[in-house]
């Protein structure tokens, strides 16, 4: 984890999806603030913290508008592309939970301090619970897939993409039945489950409120500092993913 400094970081708002700890991936930066936080950080050679935001359909979120933890990430990569967009790749760290955020001042984007988020003593049979977190991620890891592969033969155009979200699926499962440490099954499954929605959705108010609702669960699992709890949290948020599947 990188080492935490009084220093305000450079904060980046995450619309569709909550990232969890130890976790590598590429993130695409259109918003103007969050794009200026991106470069603020590269320039200082500062971590970003990552978090997400209350609803998806924000377009510039306050503070208020945040939740209260996020990830503390390095930047790996930084690209620009023609049409402005920035393209990261970025190594997620550890939870932390964030404290005076505010604008950056003669700035428009954010910043806040934060402090790390310790687990405490498991509640209940935590391996017992990690057990049952993995069956439940297998089972929606196999309903994701009969679903991905009908979408590939409707829709031949998209079959690379929905191969190779296959091929990650089994890999993350693969990954789960492997782990033994309960807390890091409850940091690597919720990131592995689907939450993202095309733009052209945006506009239904039912599409914006069940992502909203499920974003607040992944939060949920995310602010949980006790393995036990989240991964009781995940096994019921893998559940209601099961079901709206159905």
């Amino acid at each position: 984890m990188p080492k935490l400094k009084d220093d305000a970081i450079p904060v980046v708002p995450l619309r569709d999806m909550v990232p969890q700890p130890g976790t590598s991936l590429p993130l695409f930066v259109g918003r103007d603030s969050s794009k200026n936080a991106v470069l603020a950080a590269g320039a200082a050679k500062s971590p970003v913290i990552l978090v997400s935001q209350k609803s998806i359909a924000i377009e510039n979120p306050k503070p208020t508008d945040l939740y209260g933890v996020g990830i503390i990430a390095e930047l790996n990569q930084l690209i620009e592309h023609p049409d402005g967009a920035l393209r990261i790749v970025i190594t997620s760290k550890a939870r932390v939970r964030l404290r005076n955020i505010q604008q950056k001042p003669d700035s428009d984007y954010l910043i806040a301090e934060c402090d790390p988020v310790e687990s405490v003593p498991a509640s209940a049979d935590v391996a017992k619970a990690a057990k049952s977190a993995v069956k439940g991620f297998g089972e929606y890891c196999a309903s994701r897939e009969d679903e991905l592969l009908g979408e590939s033969r409707q829709l031949l155009g998209r079959l690379n993409e929905v191969q190779s979200q296959i091929q990650a699926l089994r890999a993350a499962n693969q990954s789960a039945n492997k782990l033994t440490d309960p807390s890091a099954i409850a940091d690597l499954l919720p990131g592995c489950i689907h939450t993202r929605v095309v733009p052209e959705k945006l506009s239904d108010p039912d599409v914006v409120k069940n992502l909203d609702e499920r974003i607040r669960a992944k939060q949920g699992i995310l602010s949980e500092p006790d393995p036990a709890k989240r991964l009781h949290l995940l096994r019921k948020f893998v559940e209601d993913s099961l079901e709206v599947r159905g």
